[in-house]
């Protein structure tokens, strides 16, 4: 992900995201805490138990990606495949509906612009953020936020779009937790944990239509999760790193879903934010 914030007005931003993708098979060193070979180590030998997703039972290190949707369009990845995602606008007001200084609240305004050949098409949405923060006689500081997010996806489409859950509205809720330490150089160290929920891409009363065949039992596949909880809520935990000083701002982050998601069950990433002005 590339991304730039612009301040255009006082109390308002813009931002522009744009979301690429490259499909590899997970191998060492570029997956080295989400590899097949360390996620079923951690499984055999400290919690979950001897293969409990087959992965052993199908090979390590694979892609082998194939999905029809219920119009017989199909998305199919391959080792290397690399495509841009899309373009995202975000629109914030930063309001002061708080009088109180260590509180903050903005509204944003979401254009997402899809350019896959798998999902031509745009996206709207709409969030609220609320922040508070504590400091502490140290100078050290608490904050508490919390997020909420309605998407209306597939507003437009350019062309025949893969069917990626009937639920035409996704709505996000967000809370975090973090507490940032300061040097004597006033650079700083910023622990948070992050909870995101997430409604259902399809519609509940239709989760007795599918069946799955296979001996996805007697082998502990996991392959049925992708379908099964296309029809439950999603929720992942998200634990951030964050060292930051006037220059640049740089962040680890390891995501967790816990219960089983159709969404990868770990993710760790690195962010890097440099500022062009003050």
């Amino acid at each position: 992900r590339a991304s730039i914030t612009l301040p255009i007005a006082k109390k308002h931003e813009l931002n522009v995201n744009l979301r690429s993708y490259l499909i590899t098979d997970g191998s060492y060193p570029f997956s080295f805490f989400t590899s097949d070979e360390t996620i079923e180590w951690f499984h055999s030998n400290i919690a979950g138990g001897e293969d409990p997703f087959g992965r052993r039972y199908y090979g390590l290190n694979q892609v082998k990606f194939k999905y029809t949707d219920r119009n017989g369009r199909i998305l199919e990845l391959k080792e290397n495949d690399f495509f841009i995602g899309g373009v995202e606008l975000n629109y914030f007001y930063y309001s002061k509906l708080f009088k109180d200084k260590n509180s903050a609240i903005n509204f944003g305004g979401h254009l997402g612009i899809n350019t896959s050949k798998f999902n031509s098409s745009i996206d709207v949405g709409v969030s609220v953020n609320a922040v508070k923060k504590w400091t502490f006689p140290n100078k050290n500081e608490f904050r508490f936020a919390f997020g909420a997010n309605l998407l209306r996806k597939n507003v437009v489409n350019f062309d025949e779009v893969i069917d990626l859950g009937n639920n035409s509205f996704l709505a996000t809720f967000e809370p975090q937790i973090e507490y940032t330490k300061y040097t004597r150089k006033k650079n700083f160290h910023s622990f948070g944990v992050h909870y995101q929920l997430q409604t259902r891409y399809n519609k509940k009363e239709e989760a007795s239509y599918y069946r799955l065949l296979g001996k996805w039992q007697e082998i502990h596949a996991g392959w049925h999760n992708g379908i099964t909880t296309l029809y439950d809520h999603l929720s992942a935990w998200t634990f951030v790193y964050t060292y930051g000083n006037p220059k640049y701002k740089l962040s680890l982050y390891l995501k967790e879903d816990l219960l089983v998601n159709n969404a990868p069950d770990a993710q760790t990433g690195i962010s890097l934010k440099i500022p062009i002005s003050n």
